[in-house]
């Protein structure tokens, strides 16, 4: 039997381990960003893994592009198929919007028009990606900046229809709505009628941010005051639905997200208990509307189109930009606002990948020249993958490649060494895990005989890294926020691994070289052993010596492992 669901909260790392280990809170389920999981291994998995043996879990993404004009990503599909497979989520959902098209990804959600043709559009892609995952889609009602001049029906309409035509849920984001009625007029209690409570799964609460102009959607505070009236107005609708607390930015100690829960618990349950003693009436919901007429509309593509320029564009909109035709201008927010919250999203959420995994590069460049550097790196290599953590793959590419200067004091070769080392750092966190455990007692068990052909590989947890430069007096000085001394123009080679949860890298000495590179190539033990001779110039039997005392070593972390195929 499914497990009811009451109160839930999102997953995040700074709470992974409190979570985990079984702290307290009235939250009996939680929900994970399916991006950030679906094809890691390591540590993510095995935490995820910890999770769902503790609590229901449910499974939120935010790249599947449901709206998008292109067709859907094979690759993210089957990724998110195996993970539902493995991790049998109670829910799977995603966002109404789109992601970008083609070789263009702005890692955002993005509105569209509402329209019949869209209606049918969407439908479709809903309907494929249910018989492919064998559950029911839920989509969110996403945070909106702008609206489309050719738009046909309100979004609430539009999520009904959708209902109604592939069976599909709502994920319904209250703090999304209210944000939404102020930037662009929704009618919220209008809204909240038009939807069935049948169709919601759980509800979202979180913060936003005010400007004087525009509300932004950034989770990075507690739930407004006005979020939590418009709450009691859908839980008065709704009693049955499940609430839960997002939180993504400047995110506190867990007992404080915790406490926002239990605000959320308090007013359900007040409102339950009222609803009960007065013979459990509730708010109609309006009529179903008959089905949208469908039809195709060349001016959605177009549309879309010229929205996703805006948003790729390095500066901000102009107001007299022609582009701004396909928006709807209002007094609540001006489309060009509107347009530039989008634009600015775009930079800066890349610009803070970036400064985050590569931190020891910022340090080594002002952050202006930082900002200048991501602005052309974006110009070159624009996103294209779904997932995120992909972006920064051409960063050392770029420093090599580049004719600008981004540090008065360091070339732009060690400021390349420098993000390669981050990059395989980066990317080795979330590799894959081990294909067999061997350990030292399993060396001592192969034979004589076996030892001179067997074969040992690298896990896929492991990487060779060769750069100009000596970087470890760099690395130490970031690491204890010391003065960063120029380094020498030395030649270098790395192994970089992660053990059990933490990314190392090691510099590795001449013979280690050998060994190494020697062992990535598939070699047997004995041209191994012959690689290590050639390097150090050493006797055959101190080579065989020296060379098992390196496997050992790199054993004790298991980061090889024989292929006794071969043997």
């Amino acid at each position: 039997m499914k497990p009811v669901l009451h109160y839930g909260l999102g997953f995040r790392p700074q709470h992974y381990r409190q979570v985990t280990d079984g702290v307290s809170t009235v939250a009996d389920f939680f929900e994970v960003i399916s991006e950030n999981f679906m094809t890691a291994g390591g540590r993510p998995r095995r935490i995820i893994s910890q999770l769902k043996d503790r609590y229901p879990v449910v499974t939120h993404g935010v790249g599947l592009s449901i709206a998008g004009p292109d067709p859907l990503n094979p690759e993210y599909l089957d990724a998110l198929r195996s993970y539902c497979q493995w991790l049998q989520p109670e829910m799977v959902s995603d966002h109404l919007c789109w992601t970008g098209r083609s070789a263009h990804c702005a890692h955002d959600l993005l509105p569209f028009p509402l329209t019949s043709y869209m209606l049918q559009h969407v439908a479709s892609r809903i309907q494929h990606v249910q018989d492919l995952i064998d559950q029911r889609l839920y989509l969110e009602n996403p945070s909106a900046y702008v609206g489309f001049a050719e738009d046909e029906m309100d979004e609430a309409t539009f999520l009904s229809e959708l209902v109604k035509a592939t069976g599909c849920g709502i994920i319904l984001d209250i703090n999304n709505l209210y944000v939404n009625s102020r930037n662009l007029g929704y009618d919220s209690s209008g809204y909240l009628n038009t939807l069935s409570a049948d169709s919601i799964g759980y509800m979202h609460l979180a913060g936003h941010t005010v400007h004087p102009d525009v509300r932004i959607d950034t989770h990075d505070g507690p739930v407004a005051e006005e979020v939590w009236a418009l709450y009691r107005i859908a839980v008065s609708k709704m009693p049955g639905v499940a609430t839960l607390i997002e939180w993504d930015d400047k995110i506190p100690e867990f007992s404080e997200l915790n406490a926002e829960l239990v605000k959320a618990k308090h007013i359900r349950d007040d409102i339950i208990s009222y609803s009960a003693s007065i013979g459990g009436k509730r708010s109609p919901c309006l009529e179903e509307s008959e089905p949208v007429p469908l039809s195709t509309h060349i001016k959605t593509e177009l549309a879309r189109d010229q929205m996703l320029e805006m948003v790729f564009q390095v500066q901000n909109i102009d107001q007299d930009d022609q582009r701004l035709k396909i928006f709807r201008n209002h007094h609540h927010v001006p489309a060009v606002r509107g347009i530039n919250v989008y634009n600015d999203a775009y930079f800066f959420r890349i610009r803070d990948i970036i400064r985050d995994e590569f931190f020891t590069l910022y340090t080594m460049i002002e952050p202006h020249t930082f900002n200048l550097m991501v602005t052309s790196y974006l110009r070159e290599y624009p996103p294209s993958h779904y997932d995120i953590k992909k972006i920064p793959a051409e960063l050392p590419s770029f420093l090599r490649a580049t004719t600008l200067q981004y540090s008065d004091l360091f070339s732009n070769p060690l400021l390349a060494d420098i993000a390669a080392l981050e990059l395989a750092r980066f990317v080795l966190y979330d590799a894959g895990d081990g294909l067999q455990d061997f350990g030292i007692e399993d060396l001592q068990g192969i034979s004589d005989e076996a030892w001179e052909d067997i074969i040992f590989q690298f896990q896929a947890y492991v990487c060779l890294l060769e750069t100009q430069y000596d970087l470890s007096e760099i690395w130490d000085a970031v690491a204890n926020q010391q003065p960063i001394p120029m380094p020498k123009y030395d030649r270098s080679f790395y192994l970089i691994y992660r053990f059990e949860e933490n990314v190392y890298h090691e510099r590795l000495t001449p013979g280690e070289i050998a060994v190494a590179y020697a062992l990535n190539s598939s070699s047997s033990f004995d041209t191994v052993c012959s690689a290590y001779q050639n390097a150090m110039e050493t006797s055959h039997e101190d080579s065989v010596h020296n060379t098992i005392a390196i496997i050992v070593k790199w054993t004790s972390l298991n980061l090889i492992y024989p292929n006794y195929a071969r043997v």
